[in-house]
This record gives C-alpha cells, sequence and structure tokens, in this order.
C-alpha cells in the first residue's frame, strides 16, 4: 500500500534532487495508546521504514515528514459502541493545520501538544499511560 507507493515516486523525487513525503500517522504510536494495537502496529513498522529512509534520502533533497495525528472528530470516532469522550479530539480543520504545517516547515515529526505530552510521559514513566488506558 503507502510503501509501494512511496518506493515508486521516490526514484523521481532523488533524480531530480527534489520532494517531500508527508506521512500521516497516528498519535498511538509515540503514546502507545492500547486500544489501536493492530492500527498502531500497522503504523509503527511504516514509520521505522520511513525514518530510516529519511537518512537514506536527505542528501539527496528528499524530505520526509511524519505527522502524528491524534483523534479526529469524523463519522468513525463518533460511532456507536465507541466511546472517546474521555479524549480530546481536532476538528478536521486542526488536522488540516498540522499537514499543512508539516509541508511548509519540513519537520521530521509533527505532533499536536497533548499528544506530546503523553508521549513524553510514556517514554519517562510508561505505567502512568497504561494507567490510563
Amino acid at each position: 500500500g503507502a510503501l509501494r507507493m512511496i518506493l515508486g515516486v521516490l526514484p523521481s523525487m532523488v533524480e531530480r534532487k527534489c520532494g517531500h513525503i508527508v506521512h500521516v500517522s497516528s498519535f498511538g504510536v509515540p503514546t502507545r495508546q492500547s486500544r489501536f494495537v493492530g492500527y498502531c502496529a500497522s503504523k509503527s513498522a511504516l514509520d521505522a521504514a520511513l525514518q530510516s529512509m529519511a537518512g537514506e534520502v536527505a542528501s539527496q533533497g528528499v524530505r520526509i515528514s511524519t505527522v502524528y495525528m491524534p483523534l479526529v472528530q469524523t463519522k468513525m470516532v463518533q460511532s456507536k459502541g465507541h466511546s472517546y469522550d474521555h479524549v480530546s479530539m481536532l476538528t478536521v480543520d486542526m488536522a488540516c493545520d498540522l499537514i499543512e504545517h508539516s509541508i511548509i516547515t519540513k519537520d521530521c515529526e509533527v505532533m499536536d501538544g497533548p499528544s506530546r505530552f503523553l508521549a513524553l510521559v510514556y517514554f519517562f514513566r510508561p505505567s502512568l499511560i497504561v494507567a490510563l488506558n
């Protein structure tokens, strides 16, 4: 899927010595959200591949950014049987702002403030994040 598409366009970016790949990942990757195990595992695999690739192609003018997207207020997360009342969600416009930020700044990682905080808490005290879930 995503990796195959990236590998398909990468040679032309390298040839032109210009390109920017923006990968929309999940806040669940750096914050280790337990309810999204399969989803986070697949996102983590792509993250690892792209982080390794970023080091290989940076000198050739290709940048790779990862946006660690938190939950966004969409029909998918507002469906029956799922309660995310305890989690702050971004509006669609706020999510677009994060992606736009990554395009403009070309930062390696883009993350909203609450997700960055949770990632730091997990780094220093994983048990606190586990307890929240």
